[in-house]
């Protein structure tokens, strides 16, 4: 009977400490989607800086004849 319990105790330990580390992997998971997003909107914008630039030196270019 000690066995056993023993045995079902090491299994319910087991068991928590995965809930535990799964829980710890969610907080990780949200924080890198929060991290993707907040890239995926640098970039965005870095790209729109970058095609507006181009607009404004294209119109330069064209002013000044070249």
């Amino acid at each position: 009977y000690g066995e056993r319990q023993d045995a079902l105790s090491c299994f319910r330990c087991t068991a928590e400490r995965l809930q535990k580390i799964n829980d710890q992997l969610d907080e990780k998971s949200a924080l890198c989607g929060s991290l993707i997003g907040q890239l995926k909107a640098a970039q965005e914008s870095i790209t729109q800086q970058v095609t507006d630039n181009e607009k404004v030196r294209a119109k330069i270019l064209d002013i000044i004849g070249e």
